[in-house]
């Protein structure tokens, strides 16, 4: 029990272990008074190296100011961005102030409710911001092309926020609804998120939908002087000009190049190339999608990267020992002093020599290899003697003897004390991924039907690779069924909200593409699906629905209104559609600042949610205008629309052009 579990076979390297009580570890202190040893023990000849679980999350929680600085420095971007895209307080004071609200808000929600926020999902609250900003900037849009073009500010609140209503709402159920299927898995963790988000999301609907208008007719809009005393009717082409200069901005060519680049892809032949390749990306990347695993990497090389001391440790105890990875199975006894039994202690050597065949296994420890090394000492050290005695009186006497020898609770992690009822196996890896966790899960399970003992139970499975095959086996089960209930609810939703099964499937197309190309992503970049990536991937999934509802509701506004499919798919994408650019693109920007993040799995989280924002603004003026023409655009008739009638944006942009 000494060699490779406590010392290397070159007696170069030795282990020292400690445990710690989950509810009383202060991490901050830990990592501290971690460090502080291993600074003053080192030196030119010994180095030390600390892993295991309880310095994973003190190295978590040292890294926690970090993430917090680049979350802060992340809505400074988005904060500089909005003012880059409004040119106008306005456009910075009433984005930010509602996205705020719901932040106060769902945070005040977790505190009241006594949730606790895991520094590994920060990135979660950067989504649900985006959440707000994108609602935030579509109003606010919305409102200033209304303004522009009926030169009131009240008929402008009226127009925008009569026709943005319904998407809106809709967005908003379909964002809270689906963020709260993740409450769908047993894990405290997971079901504590989805409230505080979905909370969050609806909270979206006080601070941006009700809010908004308010504060817009509270506040003085752009180029009030201009209009001042006049009606809208009376307002002079030459005057709306003069309005529109006032209230262009420098990014607006920037993101104009941007909006037809994409009405480009999505007319002429490329049409019927762009719904090909939709087609080639379900089927076939659905089916590649299917490789990706759950929990195939260990935690430590999930969260950071390969070079960072907590894995160098993890390394060597893997190579250098037994494994840093324990597996314990708990012997559980029917009747009291069920280990003193020499038939029960067979029945358990057999089943540690069965856990020693397992793969990846570099040892196992029970009682048992205590008791044969004390027999073996009896009898002058002699080799064959290190064997269970035959004889019930000599096996008392070996547990009598350790009883006796040992100091208080040094057994306790062998067999239970003082009534020996029951004990453990530990099993150590030295490997720790997926497919080793459940392949030694079903091989023990095989081996206990082929054998069930008589006098114990064999109960699986403790320790960390017990906890990580229960987390896995809930995740795998859970990830299918959020996103089967996510389509479901979106697509139900969208049934109800635009009276179209076909309109229903063309929103829904966007996100299957979205969440296979994400899964794609997932397999590249060799992110495997944990209790951490989970909530990023769910939440992910409805990020991208919200523009596709927008879009949809402002193509059915312009078709009622024109007749004309290639009107309606240029005035979408021009007005609307500019404004997803603008969210997504500023979301892209902030998110990719966590790439410099010490985390490895935050940085990976960094570009997978950059990659989501791209390919959801994609689909929504891409994918869904594509949809549109395949199906028929007649069945934007049977979505109803609101809001006053008069010229479009398109053609205030035209009078604008011809005045300047």
């Amino acid at each position: 029990g000494i060699r490779g579990f406590y010392v290397n076979l070159t007696d170069t390297a030795t282990v020292i272990k400690a445990g710690f009580w989950e509810e009383g570890v202060d991490l901050k202190i830990l990592h501290d008074d971690v460090m502080r040893i291993k600074a003053a023990e080192e030196d030119a000849n010994h180095e030390i190296f600390v892993t295991g679980y309880p310095m994973l999350y003190a190295w978590i929680h040292h890294y926690s100011g970090q993430l917090i600085q680049i979350l802060f420095l992340t809505f400074a971007v988005l904060a500089g961005l909005l003012f880059f895209y409004f040119r106008s307080k306005l456009g910075l004071f009433v984005p930010l102030l509602s996205g705020a609200l719901s932040a106060v808000w769902g945070l005040g929600f977790a505190s009241i409710m006594g949730y606790h926020i895991d520094p590994l999902i920060l990135v979660v609250p950067l989504l649900l911001s985006a959440r707000a900003l994108s609602h935030g900037v579509q109003s606010l849009e919305r409102y200033l092309e209304a303004y522009v073009r009926l030169g009131d500010k009240n008929e402008a609140i009226i127009e925008a926020y009569t026709y943005l209503y319904k998407p809106s709402v809709i967005g908003i159920l379909t964002d809270g609804l689906g963020v709260l299927t993740i409450a769908v898995s047993t894990i405290p963790l997971m079901r504590n998120l989805a409230f505080f988000s979905s909370f969050w999301v609806i909270s979206i609907y006080v601070s941006t939908v009700m809010l908004h208008p308010v504060l817009l007719s509270m506040l003085p809009p752009p180029g009030q002087k201009a209009l001042k005393g006049r009606k809208p009717k009376e307002v002079s082409i030459e005057e709306i000009g003069q309005v529109r200069r006032i209230t262009a901005r420098p990014g607006d060519l920037f993101y104009s190049k941007i909006c037809h680049g994409l009405i480009f892809l999505a007319t002429g032949w490329r049409t019927k190339a762009a719904f090909a390749l939709v087609l080639v990306i379900i089927v076939g990347g659905g089916i590649y999608s299917r490789q990706l695993k759950v929990g195939d990497t260990s935690p430590g090389r999930a969260i950071f990267y390969k070079d960072h001391p907590y894995n160098a440790a993890a390394d060597i105890m893997n190579n250098e020992f037994v494994g840093a990875a324990e597996m314990i199975l708990v012997v559980a006894g029917k009747e009291k002093g069920a280990m003193k039994d020499r038939e029960v202690l067979g029945e358990m050597a057999a089943m540690q020599s069965f856990c020693d065949t397992l793969e990846n296994v570099g040892g196992t420890v029970t009682i048992i290899d205590v008791v044969k090394r004390l027999y073996r000492m009896y009898h002058e050290g002699d080799p064959k003697w290190a064997m269970l005695p035959e004889n019930p009186t000599h096996l008392a006497q070996m547990f009598f003897t350790l009883g006796a020898s040992m100091a208080p609770g040094e057994l306790d992690r062998l067999v239970s004390l003082p009534d020996y009822t029951n004990a453990s196996i530990t099993i150590y890896f030295q490997k720790l991924d997926h497919k080793t966790i459940t392949d030694a899960v079903a091989r023990l399970k095989g081996y206990i039907e082929r054998h069930p003992p008589q006098k114990v139970t064999f109960q699986l499975v403790g320790g960390v690779m017990g906890i990580l095959a229960a987390v896995n086996e809930e995740v795998e089960w859970s990830y299918w069924i959020n996103l089967g209930i996510i389509f479901m609810t979106t697509f139900i939703i969208c049934v109800i909200a635009y009276r179209s099964i076909v309109t229903a499937i063309i929103l829904i197309i966007p996100l299957v593409v979205s969440q296979i190309l994400c899964e794609i992503l997932m397999l590249v970049l060799g992110i495997d699906v944990n209790i951490n990536s989970l909530p990023v991937a769910a939440v992910g999934v409805g990020v991208g629905i919200d523009y596709s509802f927008f879009i949809m509701s402002r193509m059915a506004e312009e078709y009622h209104r024109t007749q004309d499919y290639f009107v309606t798919h240029y005035e979408a994408v021009t007005s609307t559609g500019k404004a997803v650019v603008f969210t997504a693109t500023t979301m892209v920007a902030g998110t990719i600042l966590w790439v410099f993040s010490s985390f490895k799995f935050q940085a990976e989280m960094g570009i997978l949610l950059a990659f989501l924002m791209v390919v959801n603004a994609v689909g929504a003026l891409v994918i869904v205008p594509v949809l549109v023409a395949v199906f028929g655009p007649k069945i934007l008739l049977k979505y109803k629309v609101g809001g006053s009638g008069g010229p479009s944006s398109r053609d205030v942009n035209l009078a604008a052009q011809c005045v300047n």
